[in-house]
C-alpha cells in the first residue's frame, strides 16, 4: 500500500517497509525494517508498505520463537586435550582412542596455547619426520578460538576467512570448553536432525538423552517452519525420514542405557520400532510403537529390561502409544510370537488385523536385525489366504470430503489424509507378500513392479503423499496438532489440498474394486 505522509493504517497484521519512513508503535521504521503491529502504522514521509494480515502471516508470526544456531550448540562432548611436552606418537594415540580428528595443546589453566590435526600427522609422516619429540615442535601456535554464544554463521565465515577445518570453543576465563568442524557447521545447518542423531548417539545417561530429545523437537519444528504446506512435499518427505531416524536413535540410545543400568548381555533380544516409526514416517506429536522379542534370556529378565527401556523413554519425555502397543505389552519369547501371529491369523478380528498391521511395520531399533525381517515375512506368509478380507478391512480409512468433493471445516490430515494412503498400500503390499519394503512409497514402488497398482495412479498417490506430508508436518508445528482448520488456508491452499484428498480417494475406490 502506498501511505501519503502522516496518512495511516489501523489494521492490525504485519508490515514490512518497501520505502520510506513510518512510526509504528512508537518506532520509527526506514526500507527493510518491519514489525508486528496491533496499531497499525502511520507514514512520517511517503511511503510504499507491504501489509500482510495476521492469518496470513501466521507463519511469518512464528519465526521470534525460533533461535539461531549458536557454536555451543554444535559442542557435544569433552575436548580432548594434552600438555606441550607430550610426545607426538602419544598424542596420536589419544586422538585415536578418543575418535577425534584434532588435539588441543593447553597450558596449566586450560588454556589453547596450540593445535595439532590429522592433516599435521600426514604431512609430519610424509615428511619423515621424528614422532618422539614434544608436540609443541609441531603444533600449529594461537588457534583461532571463538565463544559459545557466536552463531554458526560467524563460525563458518571465521573459518573460510582463515581456510582452516577447526575452530577452538573457549568459555569466559578462555579456558577450552570444545572443538568445532566445518563438517559439525555442515551437519547442523543443512542436516538438522541427522546432526541431532549424532548428540543422541553421545547422551550417557537419561537427563542428557532428555535434554538431546527436547533439542530434537524444538528443531524439527524450526524446520517445518520454513516448508509451505502447498508446495513442500518432496523437502516434507526428506524432513520426515531423517526425523524418524533420529527418533530411532532416541529408542536406540534408551535401549543402551537400559542393557548398562541391568548389566544384561547385548545379545538375545530385539527391540524392534513399530508404526509409523518403522516405516520412516514418524514426525512430531506421534507416539512410538514398540516390540521386544528374546530367545537367549528368560522371560523374567526381559520383562525388566522392556520396562526399563519404556522407563527411560517416558522419563526423556517421547510419548508411548497412547493404546498400549510398546514393549511393555508386545513382549514375546520367539516361540510366544509365533504362536501368537498363528492364532491370530486364524481368528482374523479388527483387533488382529490392527496389531498384525502394526508388527508388518517392524524394523530392529536394537540387537538381531533378521527378527524385524522374519515377522514381516511371517505375517505376509499367514496372511497370505485372506487377501480379500485384508482388503475390504484395511481400505475402511477414507479421505474426508464433502458433496462435491468439499473440504470439511476440520479435517486431521493424518487420519483423514495420510491414514488412507499408507494402509491401502499396507493391504496391498500384505495381500501380495511384498514384506521386504517397509515405507509406503517404498512399497507402492514394488506394487507398481508387479503391476497391482497402475502407474498413472500411482504418480497421483505420489504427489498426494508428499503434499499431504507438507500440510501435516506444518500442522504440527505451527499447532502441535495434525488437525487443521480449513478457513485458515488460502484459497490457493484449499485447492491444493482437496485435489490431494481426491487422489487419496481413488486410491481407495481402486482396492475396493479389487
Amino acid at each position: 500500500m502506498l501511505l501519503h505522509e502522516n496518512e495511516e493504517t489501523r489494521k492490525p497484521g504485519l508490515y514490512i517497509v518497501y520505502s520510506g519512513l513510518v512510526n509504528a508503535d512508537s518506532q520509527l521504521l526506514s526500507s527493510g525494517d518491519y514489525v508486528v503491529s496491533e496499531h497499525g502504522v502511520k507514514a512520517v514521509e511517503e511511503s510504499i508498505i507491504i501489509y500482510a494480515d495476521n492469518d496470513c502471516a501466521r507463519i511469518v508470526l512464528t519465526f521470534g520463537e525460533e533461535e539461531t544456531c549458536t557454536v555451543g550448540d554444535l559442542v557435544y562432548r569433552d575436548p580432548v586435550v594434552v600438555e606441550p611436552h607430550t610426545p607426538v606418537i602419544e598424542a596420536v594415540r589419544v586422538m585415536h582412542r578418543e575418535g577425534v580428528s584434532s588435539i588441543i595443546v593447553v597450558d596449566q589453566q586450560r588454556r589453547p596455547i596450540g593445535i595439532f590435526t590429522d592433516t599435521d600427522l600426514r604431512r609430519l609422516v610424509a615428511l619423515g619426520k621424528d614422532l618422539s619429540k614434544p608436540i609443541s615442535v609441531f603444533m600449529t601456535p594461537r588457534p583461532l578460538t571463538i565463544g559459545p554464544n557466536a552463531s554458526c554463521m560467524e563460525a563458518a565465515f571465521m573459518m573460510m576467512n582463515r581456510y582452516v577445518k577447526h575452530l577452538v570453543v573457549v568459555d569466559d576465563v578462555g579456558k577450552v570448553a570444545g572443538v568445532i568442524t566445518v563438517r559439525d557447521i555442515a551437519y547442523a545447518e543443512a542436516l538438522g536432525p541427522l546432526y541431532m542423531l549424532r548428540r543422541i548417539r553421545s547422551a550417557s545417561t537419561v537427563e542428557e538423552l532428555g535434554a538431546r530429545y527436547r533439542e530434537l523437537v524444538k528443531l524439527l519444528r524450526k524446520e517445518a517452519r520454513r516448508l509451505h504446506p502447498s508446495g513442500g512435499g518432496r523437502e516434507a518427505v526428506h524432513l520426515i525420514r531423517m526425523a524418524s531416524l533420529a527418533l530411532r536413535g532416541v529408542m536406540s540410545k534408551a535401549v543402551e542405557l537400559a542393557v548398562k543400568e541391568l548389566d544384561i548381555k547385548e545379545s538375545g533380544f530385539a527391540y524392534l520400532a513399530l508404526g509409523s516409526n518403522g516405516r520412516l514416517e514418524q514426525f512430531l506429536a506421534s507416539d512410538r510403537d514398540t516390540m521386544m522379542v528374546y530367545w537367549e534370556i528368560s522371560g523374567q529378565k526381559a520383562q525388566r529390561l522392556a520396562e526399563a527401556i519404556e522407563d527411560i523413554l517416558d522419563r526423556v519425555g517421547f510419548p508411548g502409544c497412547r493404546h498400549g502397543y510398546t514393549a511393555r505389552r508386545l513382549l514375546y519369547s520367539r516361540e510366544e510370537l509365533a504362536e501368537q501371529l498363528r492364532s491370530m491369523s486364524s481368528n482374523l478380528v479388527n483387533e488382529s488385523i490392527i496389531l498384525m498391521s502394526l508388527m508388518f511395520d517392524a524394523v530392529t531399533v536394537y540387537g538381531d536385525s533378521n527378527t524385524a525381517r522374519w515377522l514381516r515375512r511371517s505375517i505376509a506368509e499367514s496372511l497370505s489366504s485372506s487377501k480379500s478380507y485384508i482388503l475390504s478391512t484395511m481400505t475402511m480409512y477414507r479421505p474426508k470430503l464433502g458433496l462435491a468433493g468439499r473440504l470439511p471445516h476440520e479435517i486431521d490430515l493424518k487420519a483423514h489424509g495420510l491414514a488412507p494412503i499408507v494402509y491401502t498400500i499396507k493391504a496391498f503390499s500384505i495381500a501380495e507378500s511384498i514384506w521386504e519394503p517397509v515405507n509406503t512409497l517404498d512399497r507402492l514402488t514394488a506394487l507398481v513392479a508387479r503391476n497391482i497398482i497402475p502407474s498413472d495412479l500411482a504418480a497421483e498417490v505420489v504427489e498426494a503423499y508428499r503434499t499431504l506430508s507438507a500440510f501435516t508436518v506444518w500442522a504440527q508445528a505451527l499447532h502441535g496438532s495434525t488437525r487443521i482448520d480449513t478457513g485458515e488456508l488460502s484459497g490457493f491452499e484449499r485447492s491444493v489440498l482437496r485435489s490431494a484428498l481426491r487422489s487419496v480417494q481413488r486410491l481407495v475406490d481402486y482396492a475396493r474394486r479389487r
